[in-house]
């Protein structure tokens, strides 16, 4: 019932907005949209950040007109599929190194190891972070984004811990990253050249994206990844080392999968969906 009202409600809205196209990155909000779009004869694109498809766009791709995926493999799952990759924003590149180090008050003297778990799965890793907190400063100053309301008040030096951040800065500072699978920071990891150890949310916090997202990366040499489930403090600080002490391989793989921003991509595909449905 939720859902037909929405229906409703977004038609009204279009019918206001009068757009040529509609894009779509998928999640409930999005689908509501697709399908009004649909009734009114909107040219609609959708994009499907994952390695599998969620179920809103799942349904969406039924009324789109062109489906885009961030991964090759999962056009083996749609109609009317086109690659294109992942969109990252370019102000993510627009920061130095330097200007990263002075923002959380590290001096280059050691590598900054990047520790990120998103909105949903920040809690686990924070408290591997924690537990693993000494040795890893012995080589490392460690920035964590802990997340909201996860502060745990420590105070040592070389540790900086904050709720969010501005991840160009963020970025910009790291020589390494451990984070969760997500699509958007995945990717965003990938065309900066960031070699990441991934830690996707286990099956019972997620519906296994993650895994399969992490499993793809694995499968390229370009990153690391291991599982939440059982990982001792020690056995995370281990695979943190040999992150590092590979990094550069992992670099090398990077830069010959040749990962770069879909912005310009995605944007042609709109502007020519736009420029067919005005003409016709």
């Amino acid at each position: 019932f939720k859902l037909k009202k929405s229906v409703i409600d977004a038609k009204k809205i279009l019918i206001k907005l009068n757009p040529a196209v509609v894009f779509s990155k998928g999640g409930f909000v999005g689908l509501p949209v697709t399908i009004a779009a649909k009734k009114l004869h909107i040219s609609v694109i959708i994009h499907e950040s994952d390695l599998s498809m969620g179920l809103a766009n799942k349904i969406a791709a039924r009324f789109s007109e062109k489906t885009l995926t961030t991964f090759l493999p999962t056009l083996k799952k749609v109609k009317n599929g086109e690659y294109v990759g992942a969109p990252v924003r370019e102000e993510l590149f627009a920061v130095t190194k330097s200007e990263g180090l002075k923002k959380y008050g590290f001096t280059g003297e050691k590598p900054v190891l990047l520790i990120t778990g998103g909105s949903l799965g920040a809690a686990a890793l924070n408290k591997l972070v924690l537990s693993s907190l000494d040795g890893l400063l012995k080589t490392f100053d460690v920035l964590l984004i802990c997340g909201k309301n996860n502060l745990s008040g420590i105070k040592k030096e070389g540790f900086k811990e904050t709720e969010f951040t501005d991840m160009r800065f963020a970025y910009a500072a790291a020589s390494v990253c451990v984070s969760r699978a997500g699509s958007n920071t995945a990717f965003e990891l990938m065309c900066l050249k960031i070699p990441a150890l991934f830690i996707p949310l286990p099956k019972n916090a997620s519906r296994g994206d993650q895994i399969e997202n992490a499993e793809y990366f694995k499968s390229l040499n370009v990153a690391a990844v291991t599982e939440q489930n059982d990982l001792t403090p020690n056995e995370f600080t281990r695979k943190i080392f040999d992150l590092y002490s590979n990094k550069d391989y992992y670099i090398k793989k990077m830069t010959e999968k040749n990962f770069t921003p879909a912005n310009k991509k995605i944007a042609d595909i709109l502007i020519n969906s736009a420029k067919t449905r005005l003409k016709g």
